[in-house]
């Protein structure tokens, strides 16, 4: 059942929590009584699909529905989380909790984006004063995770950080965000994230404090492992093209073709149990030979979606035939062929035995699929 957010005032921040909330699999409800306000989420909606996904090396999980509500009661009865984006002033924000609190869950987050207003005196006009939360985001919130948490009660305060996680957000004693978005500058709001996506990927190889909430959010909503047994190649890449993997003619660069390739590769032995801890045993593989072909151009901001099957699998080699898709179409395939290697010898070696047999089970199962049109194929050769 997915969680419900109530977003009261869709100024700009308020669309951008719109967008974040709805992009991560929330319902969201708005109330907003300015005929432009949902004009703005729309926008909001449309450059975050465009920009938010390429921050993950996943797919997102489904976008939730967002609908325009009439009442403040509508918008917040049953709600889970509640962010107030309305203006700075002490006699609204006073009508505006009272309100919500005599319709909503005592345990829902109600949380103000206030920059004006202390959290104390943002309690002060509310009856359950503990169940007030100070928030403040960087805009575009749908981009940055850092926000900066206040509350006066631990238990409220654990639930945000807990929610705020499945939003690939965190809590930060001070924000950096706000000095990253100046250097991201931008003629468009749209150029603007799509610079912004590039200095937040740019931070992930060294695993920045900033991209830290996006790395443990994209650990949890990581595919799990197929069923080894299953006669079907299993989908080991699924994610949006970043405008970082551009190339001089506007579209997805020859280079991160093979990138795509390498992480279903990297995908399909990690399911196998060649993680971090079996690498640093000694235990890896090494490419040997990669043939890729490129069928159809693939656009920046394009979804792709990886299917891979199993060759040869079990021993020493790993042969594997990937297929690139947008949609139905095919885009491209990677052959690969590849050995394991112990790292202490540097020289091929049988790969540990639980490695071996889930690889043995696949390529097993796959034996049953048609062989794959251009496998084995050489540079040149006509179809």
């Amino acid at each position: 059942m997915p969680r419900t957010a109530a977003i009261l005032g869709a100024g700009t921040l308020g669309a951008g929590w719109v967008a974040r909330f709805a992009l991560m699999g929330w319902t969201v409800r708005v109330f907003d009584p300015d005929d432009a306000a949902m004009d703005r989420v729309a926008a909001a909606l449309t450059r975050a699909r465009a920009s938010l996904p390429a921050l993950y090396d996943v797919a997102l999980p489904p976008e939730g529905r967002v609908t325009r509500a009439a009442t403040i009661s509508e918008a917040v009865t049953g709600a889970d989380w509640i962010q107030d984006g309305t203006p700075d002033r002490t006699e609204l924000k006073r009508k505006l909790f009272q309100a919500v609190q005599a319709c909503s869950s005592r345990d829902a987050i109600l949380a103000s984006s206030c920059t004006t207003l202390t959290l104390r005196e943002l309690q002060t006009c509310a009856t359950r004063s503990n169940q007030i939360l100070r928030l403040r985001p960087v805009d575009p919130v749908y981009l940055i995770p850092e926000v900066l948490l206040e509350g006066s009660a631990p238990a409220q305060i654990a639930r945000a950080t807990a929610l705020l996680a499945g939003l690939g957000m965190a809590p930060a004693a001070a924000s950096s965000a706000a000095a990253l978005v100046a250097t991201a500058g931008g003629s468009t709001l749209a150029d603007r994230d799509d610079r912004l996506v590039a200095l937040l990927r740019a931070l992930r190889p060294g695993k920045a404090p900033l991209v830290a909430p996006i790395l443990a959010h994209e650990a949890t909503i990581s595919p799990a492992a197929p069923d080894p047994d299953a006669p079907a190649p299993p989908v080991t890449l699924d994610r949006q093209v970043p405008v970082t993997w551009v190339d001089a003619n506007g579209h997805m660069n020859e280079a991160r073709y093979l990138t795509a390739f390498s992480d279903a590769t990297d995908r399909l032995l990690l399911w196998a149990g060649m993680d971090a801890d079996c690498i640093e045993a000694g235990d890896s593989v090494f490419t040997v030979e990669t043939h890729v072909r490129h069928l159809a151009e693939v656009q920046i901001g394009e979804r792709i979606r990886v299917t891979t099957q199993v060759i040869q699998g079990g021993g020493r080699k790993l042969h594997v035939w990937h297929a690139l898709s947008v949609g139905d179409t095919l885009c491209a395939t990677g052959e690969q062929l590849l050995l394991h290697v112990d790292l202490a010898t540097r020289r091929s070696a049988m790969p540990p035995a639980g490695i071996a047999a889930w690889l043995a089970r696949i390529a097993k199962a796959h034996e049953t699929l048609p062989r794959p049109e251009g496998l084995g194929r050489h540079v040149g050769q006509r179809p």
